[in-house]
């Protein structure tokens, strides 16, 4: 074509693809992700021909899969159906499902995707995980004033009061990648408070700037009956000639009586408030610095409830990772045992596999089975230690504490439980597989 010869480009079609993106396809439609989705597929057909422990697969998960949506979810809101799809195929490979067999899922991905001191493994929920990446745009939009493309966006949808963000979206035309970003802004503007310079920016009444809440919240009377609800802070402070100022609040009517307690209260908030030279800028609250991150919006945005988890005893501990990895599944109570195979529909005689005496549950066949607890006794009395047993996993790590061991036994004696419950485990597999052979 002469475009070709003229300017030296090459001719394709759209949609394609340009530094990574898609150019020519609805930024919200599902195919826009079939790139993330095969590389996906790509990582896992590699490593499904390796021999893996869940510790393994758990790593493998974190270091790779979890960051490989990552651009384009710092863009795009991700679709729930790809979401789901994408959640589906890291489950998979951490319980080493397999083409036409799929393993027992023993812990459910809403625990797992938890931070391990609520008992999680750390991954990541990825629709909040979206939420907080597209959130640093609405940061960013707040600072970089005289940035091009937050001018194109205002130049589209107007600047909304203060200029910390664009007017609400309301078309149903027209850029809707911003529409999607400026939909989380009541979210993110929660963790925001506004530190006072000149006032300009500031709406007295309805921002954060004055304490943890708006003034309209805290002094809801006094709000009712403001001459102007909606003006900024700079147009209520007059300024003296000596460089100073004093707050000029004005009200429609005179106080009652029994609206003076609440006006002192409002004098004495405001009171330690001035306005300085400088513009106003937003501060994250939930971070110490004031400055945004994508880890601390992801954090604020989980509901995390479980806060009983040894995840100290569980993870922090020189053992293989594949034993913690059993010790968190122990936790949970969710090992492969007699009595929650049976839960899942097995049926099956409930007997421990080692003693042949009581029902089998995880508590049982760690802690007390006879067998087991000679075990026990053997390791306690090398440290010189006599215990009562608490009667279930978690308790047992939660109080597995001792004082006054030299450095080299103390870093042994973090070992011991998790690494004996991966040994009772691995002694009654093999207890499993003779009885099997037997019968055979």
């Amino acid at each position: 074509m002469w475009t070709e010869s003229v300017f030296g480009c090459k001719v394709g079609n759209l949609p394609t693809t340009y530094l990574g993106l898609p150019l020519g396809t609805p930024h919200n439609s599902c195919r826009v992700w079939d790139g993330v989705e095969e590389r996906f597929k790509r990582k896992l057909a590699t490593w499904k021909k390796q021999y893996l422990f869940k510790g393994g697969r758990l790593t493998l998960i974190k270091s790779t899969l979890s960051n490989l949506p990552i651009y384009f979810m710092s863009l795009f809101v991700i679709p729930r159906k790809v979401r789901i799809r994408l959640e589906k195929i890291q489950r998979e490979f951490l319980w080493g499902d397999v083409e036409g067999r799929r393993r027992i899922h023993l812990v459910r991905w809403t625990a797992i995707c938890k931070d391990k001191k609520y008992g999680g493994l750390g991954l990541r929920y990825l629709k909040e995980f979206n939420h907080a990446l597209l959130g640093k745009w609405l940061w960013r939009f707040s600072l970089e004033r005289e940035s091009f493309w937050r001018k194109v966006i205002v130049g589209k949808f107007g600047e909304g009061e203060g200029g910390w963000i664009t007017r609400e979206v309301r078309e149903s035309y027209g850029m809707s990648l911003w529409k999607d970003i400026r939909k989380g802004w009541e979210e993110f503007f929660l963790r925001t408070s506004i530190c006072i310079g000149n006032g300009r920016c500031t709406r007295f009444w309805w921002d954060y700037w004055a304490g943890e809440s708006k003034l309209k919240e805290l002094f809801p009377l006094l709000f009712r009956i403001a001459s102007h609800n909606s003006t900024l802070v700079a147009d209520l402070w007059g300024r003296q000639g000596d460089g100073g100022g004093r707050w000029e609040v004005h009200f429609r009517r005179p106080f009652h009586d029994w609206e003076l307690g609440e006006v002192s209260r409002f004098l004495s908030h405001i009171s330690a408030i001035k306005v300085q030279e400088g513009e106003d800028s937003l501060i994250w609250k939930i971070e110490r610095k004031g400055k945004f991150s994508v880890k601390s919006y992801y954090r604020s945005l989980k509901v995390e409830n479980n806060p009983l988890f040894p995840a100290k005893e569980v993870w922090g501990s020189r053992a293989p990772l594949r034993t913690h990895f059993f010790a968190w599944e122990a936790v949970w109570g969710k090992i492969s045992t007699v009595d929650m195979l049976m839960r899942r529909g097995w049926s099956m005689v409930n007997r421990c596999v080692l003693c042949k005496e009581n029902e089998e549950s995880t508590d049982h066949i760690l802690i007390h089975c006879g067998k087991t607890r000679e075990l026990w006794t053997v390791v306690l009395s090398s440290f010189g230690v006599v215990w009562v047993f608490p009667n279930s996993v978690r308790n047992l790590l939660l109080e597995w504490k001792i004082k006054g061991l030299e450095k080299k036994r103390s870093v042994v004696w973090k070992m011991v439980p998790i690494c004996l419950f991966w040994c009772i485990w691995g002694e009654r597999i093999e207890e499993c597989f003779k009885k099997k052979r037997s019968q055979i």
